[in-house]
């Protein structure tokens, strides 16, 4: 449960007091890390500055790499222990002594355990023991705390990465479409006057490749269209807001009441007064063009018809559109929501192919899916979205 290298070390040092019957524990570990537990004896020592002094213990390990157990005499008489009490006036001996190292696992030392002035005479082998295992779990720990840090720091610089990545084919997108349009209004201005004051100049096939260019510079003029509109999704970091569902739906199908009324459709909309969290406009693109491709894809001779309808459940609300059309084979259904997917000939069922990808991304913005169930006759679309509650 440790969320630093520090937490690490204080358990442990705690946890080392308690387990050895020492009256101080320290673990320290590289590069600036040291904590502390200390028995109500050494309350003083509790301030800031005051620690007993490890340096001497510390360059032993780091010499030696195995455990240090002396006695109180030992201690007195090591070479690299004198002069404790001139360094720490006033200040008795620290006793014995038991230090174990902390190390990673390719064995290199990070740290150190270490625990001294034991209540009832020196530490023995089992106490060593006791500390070498404690010793082994701090290193884990530390080890874990570190990983798990640096993959942390690793996923946000990725994410940042991915961020500014996706900013900036976004913003190119953006710029090349919308750049793209004024050579191509010029074009098809041109083509409009020669159409007007030169058409009776031309024969059949001039005046048919004529039409064929202003039919492409439409065509391409819609495709830069939905491409602008692709691009803009998610550029801004819009507030999101309740939004009245069945408002909205009823204001696209009004929107699309030319377009219903020139293929004598259908519509028919069901939408309990649900509200849902998302941007309205992001939403309103979304239902629009579902809609759109409910009327579009019907097989010739046959008078489209659509239903959308809405349900709530465990907070997600999930809008359905569901059309009389073509049916979409199992093996497309997840294809269709890619930019520029198409499964049909442009002269049989007009469009860009990125429809369906403008109401995934939308949809994704608002922390929403999309998904489509087809059963050869019609399909069914599955936008869910948050449902918004007051309070």
């Amino acid at each position: 449960g440790s969320q630093s290298v520090d937490d690490v070390l204080q358990a442990s040092a705690d946890r080392a007091r308690e387990l050895s019957g020492a009256r101080v524990a320290i673990a320290r570990c590289l590069p600036e890390h040291l904590r502390a537990s200390l028995s109500d004896d050494y309350a003083a020592w509790r301030e800031a500055g005051k620690l007993p002094d490890t340096d001497p213990v510390w360059e032993v390990l780091v010499r030696k790499r195995y455990p240090q157990r002396l006695s109180a005499a030992e201690v007195q008489a090591h070479p690299a222990f004198p002069g404790f009490a001139s360094r720490h006036k006033g200040k008795e001996s620290i006793g014995a002594l038991l230090a174990v190292p902390l190390t990673r696992s390719d064995s290199e030392l990070i740290g150190a355990l270490i625990v001294t002035g034991k209540l009832d005479g020196d530490f023995d082998a089992e106490d060593e023991s006791i500390l070498v295992q404690l010793a082994q779990n701090a290193s884990v720990g530390i080890e874990t705390v570190r990983l798990r840090d640096a993959l942390q720091e690793h996923m946000h610089e990725l994410e940042s990465r991915v961020v500014e990545r996706t900013a900036e084919l976004d913003a190119f997108a953006y710029s090349v479409a919308h750049d793209l349009r004024a050579p191509l209004r010029a074009m098809h201005g041109f083509a409009d006057a020669v159409q007007e004051d030169y058409a009776a100049k031309l024969d059949d096939a001039g005046r048919d490749y004529l039409a064929r260019i202003i039919k492409s510079a439409k065509n391409m003029d819609s495709l830069i269209q939905d491409l602008l509109a692709y691009s803009r999704i998610g550029r801004d970091k819009a507030e999101f807001t309740g939004i009245a569902l069945a408002e909205l739906v009823q204001e696209c199908i009004t929107d699309l009441h030319h377009e219903i009324a020139s293929r004598g459709a259908k519509v028919e909309a069901q939408v309990p007064p649900l509200t849902v969290l998302g941007h309205k406009a992001t939403l309103k693109q979304v239902v629009l063009n579902l809609v759109s491709n409910a009327l579009k894809f019907t097989a010739p001779g046959i008078v489209p018809e659509v239903r959308v309808w809405a349900v709530a459940r465990r907070g997600i609300v999930d809008l359905c559109v569901r059309d009389n059309g073509i049916g979409i084979a199992p093996e497309h259904r997840d294809r269709i929501f890619n930019v520029f997917e198409r499964l049909h000939a442009a002269e049989t069922y007009p469009g860009t192919g990125i429809g369906l990808s403008i109401v995934k991304k939308g949809l994704a913005s608002m922390q929403g899916s999309i998904s489509v169930e087809s059963e050869g006759n019609g399909s069914t679309f599955h936008a869910r979205l948050k449902e918004h509650r007051d309070g």
